[in-house]
């Protein structure tokens, strides 16, 4: 057992011990309890960050495809003139060399018509994913779907020009679409900004 005088140096170095761990414990647990708070704080600004930097590369990709299938619109126009100006000139052009840039005009639009195909598809999928299956122009694209697999494989000079303009009108109808995507898309990016 201890003797008094034992007792009080331990009651002493009790009493300092709690005199100096006491402030010390309540200062770590204040200290930890701020930096939590100001992680926590630091957390939800990095995850809007993230939000806003992930909104803005949506807004930035559907802005480039829109301008991909803008510029695919102008080089079927391109096309269409081209072979409207071959239509015009066609009596004064050896049959031979007519045949050749007919085959060569079907198998451009052809291959065109694939892409347009899966043009038409991937900006289906995208509008139902924006919530846009409710709208008129979400249901026409089924109608361009069919229109695309129903391309004429013929070479002649009426149903190249059909082709064409078929084409045409589903390239503004996919643009007019990828517009109605980038707007929307505005309109959640100004929500969040």
């Amino acid at each position: 057992m201890l003797s008094a005088s034992e007792l009080a140096v331990v009651k002493d170095v009790l009493s300092d011990a709690v005199k100096i761990l006491l402030p010390a414990t309540i200062t770590a647990i204040v200290v930890y309890k701020i930096a939590k708070a100001r992680m926590n704080i630091k957390m939800k600004e990095m995850g809007k960050t993230r939000e806003f930097d992930s909104r803005e590369q949506l807004f930035n990709y559907y802005k480039e495809r829109s301008r991909r299938l803008l510029k695919k619109h102008d080089k079927l126009n391109e096309s269409l003139s081209r072979l409207m100006g071959f239509a015009i000139g066609y009596s004064s052009v050896a049959e031979k060399d007519a045949i050749e840039f007919l085959k060569r005009v079907g198998v451009t639009i052809r291959n065109f018509s694939r892409i347009a195909l899966m043009d038409s598809r991937i900006t289906k999928k995208e509008m139902e994913k924006n919530g846009l299956n409710d709208i008129p122009e979400f249901s026409e694209l089924d109608s361009y779907i069919d229109e695309v697999r129903k391309i004429d494989p013929s070479d002649n000079l009426p149903a190249l020009q059909k082709n064409i303009v078929t084409l045409i009108e589903i390239y503004s109808h996919l643009h007019y679409c990828q517009q109605l995507m980038l707007e929307k898309q505005v309109m959640r990016y100004s929500k969040v900004a």
